[in-house]
């Protein structure tokens, strides 16, 4: 059963609230989650902030829970630096970590949308997941992209050389990748070269539409 605190009051009746297990609610009452695929180690809270839980070392050293302080990217949002148990270290997008903690994903969408257009804004009542094209709508809605920047995408678009692929076909290749699907086996379906398939799934070519997928 999940286990949730209140000022030192413990309630082990169970929680109903989406995703709950191993909530806590401190003193400030942010509710805590485990991070997906870091339990144990790492939880994010509703507030957006990620903190490294208390552990145990070599030698008996304890390291005591603490808040991790992250960083902005180029683009304007916030990443924090993961450690696993096996020692691989990992960075990952703050809102994508509130958005797996918290709210349920039924449509498998595959970006994190600010609902404010504030990037830094890693509120939970500020995200919602979305999928690519539902993201681009909502920044045009709000303002954060002008006609005359859409119709540069547009053109941008039309340049074969920079744009010679769809959205959809960009997100298959991710998918396809995904199921354990070999370079040449993913260029083949899609129809194109092996190189390039590699270059979508590492940015090197559509970077600007290929970062929510890359970090998913």
């Amino acid at each position: 059963m999940s286990e949730i605190r209140v000022n030192n009051i413990t309630d082990t009746g169970g929680s109903t609230l989406l995703g709950r297990r191993n909530a806590i609610i401190n003193g400030n009452f942010d509710v805590w989650h485990d991070v997906v695929a870091y339990e144990g180690l790492y939880q994010v809270s509703d507030q957006g902030e990620v903190k490294a839980l208390e552990r145990v070392r070599g030698q008996g050293h304890i390291h005591p829970e603490k808040i991790i302080s992250g960083w902005t990217t180029q683009q304007g949002y916030q990443k924090v630096s993961l450690t696993d148990l096996e020692g691989k270290t990992s960075d990952h997008f703050i809102h994508r970590l509130v958005a797996r903690a918290f709210i349920s994903n039924p449509e498998n969408k595959r970006c994190v949308n600010h609902i404010d257009g504030d990037k830094q804004n890693n509120l939970l009542d500020n995200l919602e997941w979305s999928t690519h094209s539902e993201n681009e709508i909502h920044a045009y809605q709000i303002g954060l992209k002008s006609s005359s920047e859409k119709q540069k995408t547009a053109t941008s678009k039309a340049n074969k050389e920079r744009r010679m692929l769809t959205m959809g076909q960009i997100e298959q290749i991710f998918e396809l990748r995904k199921q354990g699907l070999p370079y040449p086996n993913i260029g083949n379906t899609i129809g194109i070269s092996r190189s390039m398939v590699g270059f979508v799934l590492n940015g090197k070519r559509y970077a600007d539409m290929t970062e929510e997928l890359r970090a998913a």
